[in-house]
């Protein structure tokens, strides 16, 4: 049982006599023959009057029932109970009068000090116990419905904010695959004129060769431009073949579709992601990334995995900012029936704390405005929506290493429809 009750009483027949009997129920008993003494130690159960009693081990938790006798020399339960009512971490704790007084003015006074029943001595030990386990049990009751209340209110504000990043994410997703339309038309363009002058340019080159070896006025100059447009051309169709990925991930990524698990081959869901990142790495952070060429497909919704690593890659960009020799590892591994992927970066890391709490809804490190505190979840769910696991390792200063676990596919479905189906997908979004 171990619940503990507190009884204060000037009588110390009457508080030996309450004690034992209650003790011999089990409950955990806190006598005090007079109001002082028992006001001094209601110090110590927490609230904003809290004082620090590292000696005593009643110090943690404060009583679940008071019983206070109303008449006591000094001050009497009534005003005691309204001193102990004003402590917070006593507000809600039920208290019972016991008195010798059977009226029925005494028993509203009690009841308006505070206290939730009324017991007149000399009183029966059977009636004492039942009012006992009533008053503490509803006591239990009411403390159950506020965690309640509280997990309620705490699981609609996370479901509230979920929408809010939801339609924001679709806002955003509106808006880039608006943006990579209008890039992609002045991007063919540029394509189309850069092809359209390396065909030309055989005919070009031979004409500028022969003016070199005419002894032109301006055969340097001739000769630097046949040393440098091959490396022009390759670079403009280069770069318009980037920007193109770079859009078609864009569309793929907005694109609002019903979730579909189908084999997926993650060295190319990494590729992808990375393309979508490499803005934010390129400057400051060594990439490597080492994937078997027999890595087996997982069974999974492309689109959401992509998202998780979008989403560590971004954050490992900002571990490492500003560090000398940053790198970002990715690895790719697998067994009988897993694939592995080890993303490790040589970061800022975190602390025990921060890596306990980075799964839970709405926590971040970043400043007010930088983050949502949802990335992390969301990405854990999309994980074991996946059947698979997420751990993390990191240390303060030395970095932080993920490791993502999902089940190989055991799907009829061949590697290369899967490649099919993606490259099909990207090619619709052009």
């Amino acid at each position: 049982m171990n619940e503990r009750i507190m009884i204060v009483d000037d009588e110390q027949t009457m508080l030996a006599m309450v004690s034992r009997l209650l003790r011999g129920e089990g409950y955990d008993v806190q006598t005090y023959e007079n109001p002082v003494s028992a006001l001094e130690a209601s110090a110590k159960f927490g609230g904003e009057n809290t004082v620090a009693h590292e000696d005593s081990a009643e110090a943690s938790e404060p009583p679940d029932l008071i019983l206070l006798d109303v008449m006591m020399p000094g001050m009497d339960g009534l005003e005691l109970c309204r001193r102990l009512k004003s402590r917070s971490a006593l507000q809600d704790i039920p208290v019972i009068f016991l008195t010798g007084r059977d009226d029925a003015t005494d028993k509203k006074s009690g009841l308006e000090a505070g206290g939730v029943d009324y017991i007149t001595k000399p009183f029966d030990a059977v009636e004492l116990l039942a009012r006992v386990r009533v008053h503490i049990s509803l006591h239990e009751s009411r403390k159950a419905n506020r965690r309640y209340a509280q997990q309620m209110e705490a699981l609609a504000e996370e479901r509230a904010e979920q929408l809010v990043h939801a339609d924001r994410m679709a806002t955003v997703g509106t808006l880039a695959a608006g943006v990579a339309h209008e890039i992609n038309n002045p991007t063919a363009v540029i394509r189309g004129n850069g092809q359209m002058l390396a065909r030309l340019w055989p005919v070009l080159e031979a004409e500028l060769r022969e003016a070199v070896a005419s002894g032109s006025e301006r055969a340097d100059r001739i000769q630097f431009a046949l040393d440098e447009m091959p490396g022009i051309l390759d670079g403009m169709l280069s770069g318009t073949d980037r920007i193109k990925r770079i859009t078609g991930g864009l569309l793929s990524y907005s694109r609002q579709q019903p979730t579909r698990k189908e084999p997926v081959r993650l060295a190319a869901i990494v590729e992808q992601a990375m393309e979508l990142c490499r803005n934010a790495l390129k400057y400051h952070v060594r990439v490597e990334q080492n994937f078997p060429d027999d890595l087996p497909a997982v069974r999974g919704d492309g689109q959401k995995l992509e998202q998780v690593f979008i989403n560590l890659f971004t954050n490992a960009a900002h571990a490492t900012k500003g560090r000398d020799g940053a790198l970002l590892e990715i690895t790719g591994s697998s067994d009988e029936t897993n694939v592995v992927i080890r993303i490790r970066d040589n970061g800022s890391g975190m602390s025990p704390e921060t890596v306990k709490a980075m799964w839970k809804p709405f926590f971040t490190t970043k400043t007010v405005g930088k983050g949502t505190g949802l990335g992390m979840s969301i990405i854990k769910g999309i994980i074991e929506d996946h059947h698979g696991d997420i751990e993390v390792e990191s240390t303060t200063e030395m970095g932080t290493e993920f490791t993502i676990t999902l089940p190989a596919a055991t799907s009829g479905n061949t590697m290369d429809s899967c490649l099919a189906t993606r490259a099909a997908d990207i090619e619709t979004a052009d």
